[in-house]
């Protein structure tokens, strides 16, 4: 053999050797879940909240109820409910969504054998056609023509991959506390630095005023979406369980001043169309948990009160696990939820929708004669700065 050859082959063996490690190193931590060979503490540190690790979250759990949604479902949706009664739970919701993505969830929670019961939590803002994938879709199974070899190599050898393994270390390492449990769901919060819940709440209304809903365009496409999600389901035998969560009041508000109401009220009449024709014979029920119930309209707290110590609220957008129980008990059917306090949440039906959306807009009306100090705090989050 050549000396050339030689310093090919050593290059070569050196080469397979390194990528061999980084492939053994990759599969012991696997950072989204995806083999499950190896358990250690630092396998709490899974970045479960990626698409990636939700996808292989239904694959490998056996869930039978799944619930689907935005990071609103994430954060305030627990999947240990005792609604569940023993059965396995997961929480599939994702952070900064579309109905292209959670269309795709629904895919794959149907691929499951386990699966028995989907709640779809729909959110608004899930519906507009500004909103695309995020970056990790394409790097999950979540996306249609992701699989066989090349996703392997991306969770073995990948600089991706390797980040994130890394990053599994690096927090268990400073002791930090998990931010996902599980089966998925979120634990904390919705995760932003800011701890104080005034900021929390300017933060994020911030956000929709300027950012979502002033970017916002009703996509016909998402309702397609929907109405083909619902009828696979119901075809593979799944029920199906529609849910609009609750919102703060100022998040409705919000809606208003962006002009939107008028499309908020279209966007709930589409979803009863859809529950229908999706499946005739037995509509999924659509229930509805915004509004100015008395949990929705809780004031904007104080300066200085922390976020943690809120209730039923994380901001506008965020509701806490203790609301979301409320909304579980009674969108899954529990005897005697609606005894457990206020009346919370209805089931729309579309005889009734007409009766219902006139009573929230004037619910809306009595919100904003009765609480002007909560309508200041918007307008003055509203001229924080201009659309851009």
């Amino acid at each position: 053999m050549s000396a050339f050859a030689r310093h090919i082959a050593i290059w070569s063996s050196l080469s397979l050797a390194c990528l061999a490690g980084l492939a053994a190193f990759n599969l012991a931590l696997d950072p989204f879940g995806a083999y499950r060979i190896v358990e250690t503490p630092v396998s709490g540190y899974r970045y479960l909240g990626s698409r990636s690790g939700k996808a292989e979250l239904l694959r490998h759990l056996g869930c039978q109820d799944v619930l689907v949604g935005t990071s609103r479902t994430e954060v305030g949706i627990d999947p240990h409910h005792p609604v569940f009664d023993g059965r396995v739970a997961c929480n599939a919701g994702l952070a900064n969504t579309s109905m292209v993505e959670v269309a795709e969830v629904v895919r794959v929670a149907l691929d499951q054998p386990a699966t028995e019961r989907i709640f779809l939590f729909l959110d608004f803002v899930m519906f507009s056609s500004a909103r695309a994938t995020s970056d990790d879709f394409s790097q999950s199974r979540l996306a249609p023509d992701r699989g066989g070899l090349d996703y392997h190599v991306g969770n073995l050898v990948s600089r991706y991959a390797t980040r994130k393994s890394l990053g599994m270390l690096r927090f268990a390492w400073r002791g930090d506390a998990p931010v996902y449990d599980e089966r998925g769901l979120r634990v904390g919060g919705p995760g932003r630095k800011i701890v104080m819940a005034r900021d929390l709440f300017r933060s994020s209304l911030d956000s929709f005023l300027h950012v979502n809903y002033a970017t916002y365009r009703y996509g016909e496409e998402h309702l397609d979406r929907l109405r083909r999600a619902v009828a696979q389901a119901r075809k593979r035998g799944v029920e199906v369980v529609i849910v609009i969560p609750p919102v703060h009041a100022l998040q409705l508000e919000a809606i208003a001043a962006s002009g939107l109401w008028d499309v908020f009220e279209r966007w709930k009449r589409d979803l009863i169309r859809i529950a229908a024709e999706a499946s005739p014979a037995v509509p999924a029920p659509v229930w509805d948990f915004t509004g100015y119930a008395v949990y929705n309209r809780i004031p904007v707290p104080a300066d200085g009160a922390p976020a943690s110590e809120t209730p039923w609220y994380w901001e506008s957008s965020h509701f806490k696990v203790a609301l979301g129980d409320l909304v579980l008990a009674r969108a899954a059917g529990r005897a005697g939820a609606e005894a457990d306090g206020p009346a919370f949440g209805q089931r729309l039906v579309a005889e009734g929708v007409d009766a219902h959306l006139l009573q929230l807009r004037e619910d809306r009306r009595r919100y904003e004669v009765e609480h002007p100090d909560q309508l200041a705090f918007l307008r003055e989050v509203a001229g924080r700065r201009q659309p851009s």
